[in-house]
């Protein structure tokens, strides 16, 4: 997919794309993604927020959701983050792709900086579909957007932004870095390369994950690293930070690692030069 002659621009970049094919296919690809992955990451959320590290929780939180609405109440919250994911994957696929395979840039570079430009948008993404997944049945995202908004103001939609600028792009760029690393080693593999490149950030920043989703779903008023040093000082906290919500989460990004390159190169490959 690499370009014999790099364009000389970002814009220039884009016109060598089919814009209609890409929306289309970056709908198609977060529809499906999310309804994949969307009843792993509410689990995550929810063990995560409760803080529970016990193997037993998983099941009996999976058999709570399932009681209080069947297979439905695993997907709350996923219409509005399939659909807010649309623009923002195509703005952080976009930029990646034309940082790491137009302009050979190395890929953690190119997946960092990604990241950074569009935490400004996941950020509030995140903080509704958290609290979505976490309510009661039937809350509607406007809801708790509107909520959010007369409680805290503009500022309760950017919990952990400090976070997310200081720790995301690391984790986009460690995970872009091992994935584009074992593709030249296994004949571009892509299930092989995402699997591992998953497993390796998902294990290695489950901490910030459990710290983080505790400060969106508003359960601490903490500042991250008090609450982060706050848990660090009992054997349960260390737990929590370790391994709460780490089955689930580890499951989901090991799939998600794979739909996500997998969709990224076909997508790609089909906009690309094909106006």
């Amino acid at each position: 997919m690499t370009e014999e002659h790099p364009p000389e621009s970002y814009i220039d970049y884009l016109r060598s794309l089919s814009l209609p094919k890409l929306v289309v296919g970056q709908a198609v690809a977060s529809f499906t993604e999310y309804g994949v992955l969307h009843a792993f990451d509410l689990m995550a959320t929810r063990l995560q927020f409760k803080g529970d590290y016990r193997v037993s929780a998983i099941r009996s939180e999976a058999n709570r959701l399932h009681s209080d609405g069947g297979i439905r109440s695993f997907y709350r919250g996923y219409g509005f983050t399939a659909m807010a994911n649309i623009p923002i994957e195509l703005i952080y696929r976009s930029t990646y792709d034309y940082n790491c395979r137009s302009l050979n840039r190395s890929p953690f570079v190119a997946g960092f900086f990604a990241d950074t430009l569009i935490s400004v948008f996941q950020v509030p993404a995140e903080v509704v579909s958290q609290r979505l997944q976490i309510a009661k049945r039937g809350t509607k995202a406007s809801t708790v957007i509107q909520d959010l908004f007369r409680k805290e103001g503009i500022k309760g939609f950017y919990r952990t932004i400090n976070i997310a600028l200081l720790v995301h792009p690391f984790q986009a760029g460690t995970w872009w870095y091992f994935y584009e690393l074992i593709r030249k080693y296994t004949s571009n593999n892509v299930l092989i390369s995402s699997a591992v490149a998953s497993v390796i950030v998902t294990a290695t920043f489950n901490p910030v994950t459990v710290v983080k989703t505790q400060l969106q779903t508003g359960k601490s008023k903490l500042s991250g690293p008090r609450l982060f040093l706050d848990l660090g000082k009992t054997k349960s906290g260390r737990l929590t930070l370790l391994t709460a919500g780490l089955a689930p989460a580890l499951t989901r990004s090991v799939m998600e690692g794979f739909i996500h390159a997998f969709t990224y190169e076909t997508v790609f490959a089909y906009a690309k030069n094909s106006k």
